[in-house]
């Protein structure tokens, strides 16, 4: 568990106020990061902006009034930068590790315990749940490119939008990925490497689409030479995770 005195004036003051809310029915409170795949279990509503501290509180029971408790709370913490808290009881989160294997998997990796106890020490999800729900996200994201590719009518600039707003969810799969592997995503380089490697993809590719997520996004003409092989690193993904095995 961190330690009281080094957590930052904000959560120190979100600990105060989920303890004045549940009392003693306030088992555990653990930081999660701004990962999007945790993020989803939010809904990815307005106040839980990518550089807000998103938190897990794990209480033994909630209840209406509780939550009115923390709605008067919620503008509160998004000035502070704190994501409203993803709250659950135990039974809860044991039983959605199938139902969320890559939100609960992101949480489980990067949680640090700021207060009670670790009661998410012991959980695992299961490789074939996540194997699923990266299959789920790969095929969605497939049929967006698709969709998205004939709405735009070929047309390079709009491609480029496409592909510069689909850079951060294709990264998002790429970790799924990589957490159904058991590799480290933090080098995107290695990882890219990796892909050509075991799923038959071209990193320079995969690098280009990540890279037009940034600020400068990608040129009308780079687009249009990028979407179709875009494509089909995504369409080779798909048919990689619907045959993987354990």
């Amino acid at each position: 568990m961190a330690d009281p005195d080094t957590l930052s004036e904000p959560l120190a003051r979100l600990l105060h106020e989920l303890s004045t809310i549940f009392g003693k029915r306030l088992q555990s409170v653990a930081t999660y990061g701004g990962n999007g795949e945790a993020e989803a279990l939010t809904g990815g509503s307005a106040g839980d902006a990518h550089d807000h501290v998103h938190t897990l509180a794990v209480v033994d029971a909630i209840d209406v009034s509780d939550l009115r408790a923390c709605a008067n709370q919620t503008k509160a913490w998004d000035r502070r930068r704190l994501a409203t808290p993803l709250l659950m009881t135990a039974a809860e989160l044991t039983r959605s590790l199938d139902a969320f294997p890559l939100e609960l998997a992101a949480i489980l990796a990067h949680r640090q315990i700021v207060f009670g106890t670790d009661v998410l020490s012991g959980l695992v999800v299961a490789p074939v749940d996540i194997r699923r729900a990266c299959e789920v996200q790969a095929r969605s994201h497939l049929l967006h490119l698709r969709e998205g590719f004939i709405q735009a009518a070929a047309e390079p600039r709009a491609l480029g939008a496409i592909i510069q707003a689909s850079a951060r969810p294709f990264r998002l799969l790429l970790e799924s990925m990589a957490r159904l592997e058991g590799v480290d995503v933090a080098d995107g380089n290695r990882f890219a490497a990796h892909l050509e490697t075991t799923v038959g993809v071209t990193p320079g590719v995969v690098r280009q689409v990540l890279a037009a997520g940034g600020p400068k996004g990608i040129s009308a003409t780079d687009a249009q030479d990028l979407y179709p092989s875009y494509i089909g690193v995504v369409e080779r993904l798909v048919q990689y995770v619907d045959a993987w095995q354990a």
